[in-house]
């Protein structure tokens, strides 16, 4: 497309040789598209569905492009057809949710139901807090303002909030995946460790508390100190009489 010689080339690449052409085209794209330059989204349009073709070794590509064009709808679509190609588990898999589960590509393309169960699927003992802390860190960074159901009352459990969210509502989806991926690390983490991913996190209206609840009551290794603690700090202090 205008005039780009390299586009009749990447249309069809051989299946041979995938690892070659995965490193030519990371080439392509330094030399072509790299440092924004001009037509580069177009081109990268070209390159990530190229390197969809050439599967696994040539996905690194595919992020990239995500990385500098994040809401370029096409380069969004790509990137989310790249991440299930991948085994769940692949570190890969992390990093592609970082760019599709941002603000930028969820606009672009706002359904991100099917990259979040991706990402807890893959949870295993090597990777149980990084992809927790990962979710964590897009709840907190979400816009809930206009979430159709409104999350100011500040009673109810988390697990009843993320029941049946509304259909593409970015913030629930987010906290039913937190609430799964919780769950599946407890195979491998103290409650003590998943607490310390949650602790500090400014979480919209309230969230933190309640997944901190939702974690401590479906505990099997907390001490009853704790709970008390936690119920305590529920009930807050007694309001001084009039």
């Amino acid at each position: 497309m205008f005039g780009w010689p390299a586009l009749s080339a990447v249309k069809r690449p051989s299946p041979e040789y995938p690892e070659d052409i995965g490193n030519w085209l990371a080439r392509m794209y330094d030399r072509y598209i790299a440092g924004g330059k001009w037509e580069g989204s177009v081109r990268a349009r070209s390159l990530t569905l190229a390197a969809l073709h050439a599967d696994p070794p040539a996905l690194g590509v595919v992020l990239r492009a995500l990385r500098d064009y994040p809401t370029d709808r096409n380069i969004v679509l790509r990137g989310r057809r790249a991440v299930r190609r991948m085994p769940p588990a692949d570190s890969l898999v992390a990093d592609f949710a970082d760019m599709l589960l941002s603000e930028s590509c969820w606009k672009a393309w706002p359904d991100s139901e099917s990259v979040v169960k991706l990402l807890v699927e893959g949870i295993n003992a090597s990777n149980d807090l990084g992809r927790i802390e990962l979710l964590c860190c897009k709840i907190q960074a979400s816009d809930n303002t206009t979430t159709p159901i409104p999350l100011e009352q500040n009673r109810g459990s988390v697990v009843d909030i993320a029941k049946d969210p509304p259909y593409r509502d970015r913030l629930f989806v987010l906290v039913r995946g937190l609430i799964d991926a919780i769950r599946k690390g407890r195979k491998w983490l103290t409650t003590g460790e998943v607490l310390a991913v949650l602790e500090n996190k400014r979480f919209p209206r309230g969230l933190a508390g309640r997944f901190r609840s939702c974690t401590l009551a479906e505990s099997s290794d907390s001490d009853h100190g704790l709970l008390i603690g936690e119920i305590e700090q529920a009930i807050g202090p007694p309001q001084p009489s009039t």
